[in-house]
């Protein structure tokens, strides 16, 4: 915070002292007599918006930038000697991110989505240097980063999300004054849908699953996957035994990311798993469901892959994502899409896009020939029917 400081000399002419400090020490600057209270307003103002600028490494706004343009010789001077004009160079990639990473919006990131950043942060340094400034940076740079990900091998899902992750890092520079703009604005993104990576686990692959399972840990962790449709590991991990709520048979399901939570039914073959893990874990005093993988949740993609080897199964891609996404396929063909949505915590939108498809079941329903009973009439019509034939007879 800076001071003004009205000084008079014998002469009685008035001059204004505006008294600031920096790197800890009291500093001043004096203004010609020229300047009226005003103006020594006006100066204290901005001068305070540019120590702003300087502790935070930021460029000055366009406001600030005119002011500091339209300077008269002897401020500017002043100014100059007191090294108040001296702004850093123009940031790197590498500041960029890393400044990024110490932001509040990067610290109140879920843990999974800031190791997406994390990661997509590594295939973006693969390509620029860390060292190389922004503004060095152009559309075309930007294009080839993206095209160098496909080319790499990468799915076009994959590239589209890390494209999304940076834009949002270079916005956010944009908006904490650390750049005026950047090239990855117009970058194309591409979409998120994968349709190749789709993949149905029926209701008889889960169940040799589980026989397949080394424990009940295990098998709880699929049946909290496939028959409920909790996320793995961030939605499996958190469930805790307060939320099952036994006699209304019902399951609160807590969303780390989206800090919400939804309530499903605790499904009968939900409930036989949650069953035997209650029973099995008595005497823990441990209020986490799976507490045996809390600190190992890296490897579960390991353990799932044993499972589905020693099952005798052929392994498929996504296998966490592809149980949740076969349980949506059910819900969403059982339920109205506003119940699935509700159990599911996602829209029907999103479930559209990314787990929707077509089964070897529902192929098998059509092509099955319709139950004779669809062609029996309908009680109440054979009653108007017959009703209706003894008035004609009656005329």
């Amino acid at each position: 915070m800076a001071t003004i400081q009205k000084r008079k000399n014998k002469k009685g002419t008035v001059r204004y002292e505006i008294q600031y400090y920096k790197d800890g020490a009291r500093k001043t600057i004096s203004l010609d007599s020229g300047y009226d209270e005003r103006q020594a307003k006006r100066v204290k103002t901005q001068l305070e918006e540019l120590l702003v600028c300087l502790e935070a490494r930021a460029k000055p706004d366009a406001s600030l930038a005119a002011w500091l343009e339209n300077l008269d010789e002897g401020l500017r001077e002043r100014l100059a000697k007191a090294d108040l004009l001296v702004f850093v160079e123009p940031p790197t990639h590498g500041e960029i991110w890393r400044r990024f990473y110490d932001s509040p919006r990067f610290q109140r990131m879920a843990p999974n989505t800031a190791r997406n950043y994390r990661g997509v942060a590594t295939r973006f340094f693969e390509f620029f240097d860390e060292s190389r400034r922004v503004e060095e940076t152009s559309k075309a740079d930007a294009d080839e980063w993206r095209k160098s990900l496909v080319d790499a091998g990468y799915a076009e899902a994959t590239a589209a999300g890390a494209v999304k992750c940076v834009r949002s890092v270079y916005n956010w520079a944009v908006d904490a004054n650390l750049l005026e703009s950047h090239p990855f604005t117009d970058v194309y993104r591409g979409s998120f849908q994968n349709k190749r990576r789709e993949f149905f686990v029926s209701r008889d692959w889960y169940r040799r699953l589980l026989d397949a399972c080394p424990d009940q840990d295990w098998r709880t962790i699929l049946a909290l996957c496939r028959i409920g449709g909790l996320r793995c590991p961030s939605e499996v991990l958190e469930a805790r035994w307060d939320d099952v709520n036994w006699d209304a048979e019902r399951f609160a399901v807590r969303d780390r990311k989206r800090k919400t939570t939804r309530v499903i039914p605790l499904f009968p073959e939900l409930r036989e798993e949650l069953d035997k893990q209650f029973f099995a874990t008595q005497g823990n005093d441990c209020p986490y469901i799976v507490a045996n993988h809390r600190f190992d949740s890296n490897n579960l993609r390991t353990g799932l892959s044993r499972i589905i080897f020693h099952a005798g199964l052929p392994q498929w891609e996504r296998i966490f994502h592809n149980l949740r996404g076969s349980r949506s396929c059910e819900l969403f063909s059982e339920q109205p899409a506003h119940v699935a949505s509700a159990w599911m915590g996602q829209s029907e939108k999103v479930a559209n896009a990314h787990y929707l498809h077509p089964t070897d079941e529902d192929y098998r329903r059509a092509l099955t020939p319709k139950s004779e009973t669809l062609g029996t009439p309908d009680p109440l019509f054979s009653a108007l029917e017959t009703r209706s034939k003894k008035s004609l007879r009656s005329l």
